[in-house]
């Protein structure tokens, strides 16, 4: 018996797990539209994505702004999620194409 309510949740949790991937992805993209306009990112997310496109570290940065090197590593976690990216490279390539 509890055997077949597991089997009967699992089969409704696999229900849910796409439509829950559709609802992010979606999201995501209404993220990136903003992002093209570069609207969908902070002032201070901005000076971060400059310092770090000129090379600086986190810790540099953090030195720059008067900011804890966590805080950086926040801004900088916060716009790889906004412009999708899966590292600081790719990042600063897609914020490049934002702004042309």
């Amino acid at each position: 018996m509890l055997r077949k309510l597991n089997l009967r949740r699992n089969k409704k949790l696999q229900g849910i797990f796409p439509l829950a991937q559709k609802i992010c992805g979606d999201f995501r993209k209404k993220i990136k539209l903003n992002v093209n306009t570069m609207n969908g990112i902070t002032p201070k997310e901005k000076e971060v994505l400059s310092l770090l496109a000129k090379g600086l570290s986190s810790k540099e940065i953090a030195s720059h702004l008067f900011i804890s090197v966590h805080t950086v590593e926040s801004h900088r976690k916060n716009l790889r999620f906004k412009f999708d990216a899966k590292n600081s490279s790719e990042l600063i390539m897609k914020a490049s194409e934002a702004l042309m």
